[in-house]
This record gives structure tokens, sequence and C-alpha cells, in this order.
């Protein structure tokens, strides 16, 4: 119920989704996937090629030194404006996953 009371727009497609397609794939997952992989590349592409990072899935790894750099890369690449939603980033060790 959260998820359909913040993204309702959302919801409405992947129920759409699942009304046409017995399996409930329609694309939308796929589609999902590459608008976020894009992101993702987008948010390493503003990096100074300095900065090491490696991609893995929803998460971006660099060293602890970089990981400001890298949460304000990810800020630009997903703004709320585009996105709708504001990133929820959070520190594993060396690691910040976008989720």
């Amino acid at each position: 119920m959260a998820f359909q009371a913040r993204l309702p727009i959302l919801w409405q497609e992947i129920s759409r989704c699942k009304r046409v397609s017995f399996s409930g794939n329609c694309g939308l997952p796929i589609e999902m996937q590459r608008v976020e992989a894009n992101m993702v590349k987008e948010a390493v592409l503003l990096l100074p090629a300095s900065v090491p990072v490696i991609t893995i899935h929803d998460s971006i790894v660099t060293t602890l030194e970089h990981v400001p750099l890298v949460t304000q890369a990810i800020k630009q690449a997903f703004p709320e404006s585009k996105t709708g939603i504001t990133p929820a980033l959070s520190e594993k060790k060396k690691r910040l996953t976008v989720a």
C-alpha cells in the first residue's frame, strides 16, 4: 500500500501490465532496469576520471574518500524532478547503494 500511495502512476502501469499479461511481464521490468542502468551510468559519467568506481546492479562501489563525490553524482543523476522520488542511499562498509 505504501508503494501505491507513493508512486500511484507507476502502480497503475504495473497493475495494467499484470492484467495484460498472465506472467505479469509486459516489458515493464526490463524497461525499468534499463532506465535505472542509464541513470547509474549518468552518475558515473559525472565523476572525475580519477574516482575509482565499480557498478554492481544498483550499487556503485568506491573508496571511502570518494563516497561524498559519488553521493553527489547519484543525487544529480536521480533528481526528484525527473524520478518523482529522492534516492535512498546507504553506505555499507565501502559501498554506497542506490535503493
